[in-house]
């Protein structure tokens, strides 16, 4: 009990005495994906998003701090896909999907002077998909529909496995300028797990046993603006 207390009472002091600040923060951002799946061609374009939503920072020394997100993001894709075995068929896919970001970074501070600090950042972003959708055509001049989705692209449908996954987790590594209560952040992540599920057809039937692998990379330029909770 002597130590518990004794843990608590130095976990108080450390974060009455580190810097904490409270902040709101928005930003562009441009996604790419990067795909694998079978004898398929995936001629992917980037695209532009959003994102806003909250931060936490607290500084642990004079060199070091760690900071905490939550994100609301829109993720904008599109692909040229180009089946080696339908020499004929060539599907256009356009992809939007929004997602609510964790991000949890390292942070390594580099005070400059006239209250302004460059800090290099880096750790996980833990996310979760909340919402999508994804129009398909064919990459003709009549631009014929092949699929129009707006529900279920994570959900199961009448029994059927989910065409994504909910879940992603991505790598983040990223640098800010702080001046004041003002920053400006720049970073990219880029996710680690795969997005799709077998059951995914892409619109157009794979092969048997093909294997279907999606992941995306995001660069993201941030503007925040934030609060010193020690005051």
């Amino acid at each position: 009990m002597k130590r518990i207390s004794t843990i608590i009472l130095l976990l108080t002091i450390v974060l009455s005495v580190s810097a904490q600040r409270l902040g709101i923060m928005g930003g562009f951002q441009m996604t790419n994906a990067y795909v694998l799946a079978g004898k398929c061609d995936f001629n992917a374009k980037p695209g532009p998003g959003f994102n806003f939503g909250a931060i936490y920072e607290m500084n642990l020394s004079h060199r070091l701090g760690f900071d905490v997100a939550v994100l609301y993001n829109m993720r904008h894709t599109s692909y040229d896909i180009d089946y080696e075995f339908h020499s004929d068929t060539t599907v256009h896919l356009s992809s939007t999907h929004f997602f609510l970001d964790l991000p949890v970074h390292l942070d390594v501070n580099f005070p400059i002077k006239n209250s302004t600090t460059m800090t290099f950042f880096f750790g996980p972003s833990f996310n979760v998909a909340l919402h999508g959708q994804d129009i398909a055509w064919e990459n003709t001049d009549q631009k014929k529909p092949v699929g129009y989705d707006t529900e279920n692209l994570y959900g199961k449908d009448k029994g059927t496995e989910n065409r994504y996954s909910r879940f992603q987790v991505s790598g983040e590594l990223g640098f800010a300028v702080k001046y004041k209560a003002f920053e400006w952040r720049a970073s990219y992540n880029t996710s680690i797990n795969n997005m799709t599920n077998k059951s995914y057809l892409w619109y157009v039937g794979l092969r048997q046993g093909q294997y279907k692998y999606l992941r995306d990379g995001n660069f993201k330029v941030s503007f925040a603006y934030m609060f010193d909770l020690r005051k």
